[in-house]
């Protein structure tokens, strides 16, 4: 038989094809796990201060989410139970139903096994490295090279806002660290729809952990969906913002559910007068003069510089208008994604501009409630970054530039990274983990509530100057010790609780105050069997002056979740000038009280129905 030369070279084309595509996949992984190892490398260099003060506590907020993930801890490891319920924050609130609070997460895991102090920062290092890592692969998604996705994921990563947010400890917004992740799959989702499946997925897992990132972001990406539909003349985009909002409404039922009976209670509009004027976010996005206590040149600004921050330099803004220069094709290309932008700066702009697309959004029953504009920066600096990452590329595909392209894309993000890590670690994160913790941690035997430890401590600073005057006195205090009460088993009535509507509880430092649990009438004694925040069962006394019923009152706030648990059936627990109560009578024995919040909002659906 004949030697088919043909046959034997096509197939030594194809093993040599092979080869190199398989060579390019290994050198493409190759590239890929060094710059994720040179992202990870930046974040623990931006985060530094926050590890070089690990058993330090904060500013402001920091108490605030210290206490809330310290209830956790102490509710899964200590009482083996679901936090569903927080006695120790005003008198008794939700817990897991609060919109602000994560439980189910990856922060959650880190309190669980570092303890609250170090896997909170802990869990801000790993978000910051995830978040950076999904703002790279989101670039990619939208063609950038490599340099410029590590300058979009630079400027998304290390700007002034994150520095700023968590120089007052609002730790809530490391949620954002899913945003990417979201419109990646979102995208991805054009081709396949199990993308949309898994993008509804990540943004539910981003609603576990808190609220304001995925309400802000839901609205990019309405917003981003409508303009595609347009600008494409697809109407399948709608029907996948519709599947990503049905999953996720599924994926998030159990606590989407919670939380909406807490939201019944709060339907007043916030009248917010917050925004931006047009001189504030150009000043913000480039100016060095912003601190905490800074005089800076700008006025009229009516929240905090938290609020306002999103310093980029100069750099990515050069980038950015560079995009636009003799750029035509590119510019109809990514015409959604402009559009977006140019939404979202409508939307920061607040109530400064008239008509106001902000007050527009406020009519939505779902933004009631909302405020700071501002915080749609969280969704602006996604599009600026990415167009300033396709600035970087029109700007090395010149001829005259092409030669110089990787040492000058070298320096271009250098230069970037510590130009952004230098301005939050010295006008920010240097100055936010200053109080020492060297408060009591004894836990006492058994539950009790006063009415604020605020004057009960004295705190004790690191020798930080700016803590000295007088000036900065509230700027650099703690917005309550609320931590530093829980970790001696103090409940805090007098504390700043969104979702609690007001406060009934009396404490220990009161006049008036009776116990934790009483009977109305004082005719019988009370004795606890066994206490726990879902769960508390009391053992009545015999009854006085033969008495034959009475009213056990809980120091509670009034849950509609509450029951009590009498001779083996329930019953639901009763509002008594806003306390729990449940009715007993001579025969009663003993009484338990259960927080069953699920229980609670399904007979109150079944009751409105009625």
């Amino acid at each position: 038989m004949p030697i088919n030369y043909n046959r034997i070279r096509a197939v030594r084309c194809r093993k040599s094809g092979n080869n190199i595509q398989m060579n390019n996949k290994n050198i493409n992984v190759y590239k890929n796990i060094c710059i994720a190892c040179f992202l990870f490398i930046l974040s623990l260099l931006y985060y530094y201060p926050l590890v070089g003060s690990l058993h330090a506590l904060g500013i402001q907020d920091w108490d605030v989410n210290f206490v809330w993930n310290e209830f956790t801890r102490l509710s899964i490891q200590v009482f083996h139970q679901f936090p569903l319920w927080d006695p120790y924050r005003c008198g008794g609130a939700v817990h897991f139903a609060n919109p602000q609070i994560g439980v189910i997460s990856i922060q959650t895991i880190l309190v669980l096994l570092f303890g609250t102090i170090i896997g909170i920062k802990f869990s801000i290092i790993v978000h910051g490295i995830i978040g950076s890592i999904g703002y790279y692969l989101l670039a990619r998604h939208y063609k950038l090279s490599r340099f410029a996705s590590l300058t979009t994921s630079i400027i998304c990563s290390f700007s002034g806002i994150v520095g700023s947010y968590l120089s007052t400890g609002m730790v809530i917004f490391i949620a954002n660290a899913y945003a990417p992740y979201v419109l990646l799959f979102y995208n991805k989702g054009a081709s396949n729809k199990k993308w949309i499946i898994a993008a509804a997925g990540v943004f539910a897992l981003s609603y576990y952990f808190e609220y304001h990132i995925p309400l802000i972001l839901s609205v990019y990406l309405i917003v981003y969906t409508v303009f595609m539909s347009l600008v494409k003349k697809n109407r399948s985009y709608l029907s996948d913002l519709l599947l990503f909002g049905v999953v996720f409404i599924v994926f998030s039922a159990p606590k989407l559910i919670v939380s909406l009976q807490i939201a019944s209670l709060f339907n007043s509009r916030i009248n917010d007068p917050s925004g931006y004027t047009l001189y504030q976010l150009v000043y913000f996005l480039l100016s060095r003069n912003q601190k905490l206590l800074e005089n800076i040149s700008t006025q009229g600004y009516t929240y905090n510089i938290d609020e306002y921050s999103l310093y980029v330099g100069i750099l990515p803004i050069l980038l950015f208008i560079n995009f636009f220069i003799r750029n035509k094709q590119q510019i109809q290309k990514y015409l959604p994604l402009l559009l977006t932008l140019a939404v979202m700066v409508l939307l920061m702009l607040g109530r400064t501009t008239s008509p106001s697309l902000y007050a527009w959004l406020k009519q939505i029953p779902i933004f009631f409630q909302f405020r700071v504009s501002q915080r749609f920066r969280f969704d602006f600096i996604i599009p600026f970054a990415l167009i300033a990452g396709l600035g970087l590329d029109k700007l090395i595909s010149q001829k005259i530039i092409k030669p110089y392209a990787t040492p000058l894309c070298v320096c271009i993000v250098l230069v970037l990274f510590f130009d952004l890590a230098s301005f939050s670690s010295s006008r920010f994160l240097q100055h936010t983990l200053i109080v020492n913790d060297t408060f009591p941690r004894v836990f006492a035997p058994q539950f009790s509530q006063i009415t604020t430890n605020m004057n009960t401590y004295v705190l004790s600073y690191r020798n930080d100057p700016l803590v000295k005057t007088k000036n900065s006195a509230s700027t650099f205090t703690p917005s309550s010790l609320e931590f530093i009460a829980l970790r001696q088993n103090l409940g805090i009535t007098h504390c700043y609780d969104t979702v609690t509507r007001q406060i009934y509880v009396k404490g220990s430092d009161e006049s008036g105050y009776r116990g934790e649990w009483y009977t109305l009438d004082n005719s019988r004694k009370i004795t606890v069997t066994s206490w726990s925040p879902n769960v508390v069962t009391l053992a009545l006394g015999s009854p006085v002056f033969h008495k034959t019923s009475d009213i056990l009152v809980l120091n509670q706030n009034y849950n509609s979740g509450w029951y009590g648990e009498k001779n083996g059936k329930l019953y639901p627990a009763e509002s008594l000038h806003g306390l729990l109560s449940i009715p007993v009578t001579s025969t009663d024995q003993s009484v338990t009280f259960r927080f069953l919040p699920y229980r609670g909002f399904f007979e109150q659906m079944k009751r409105a129905v009625n």
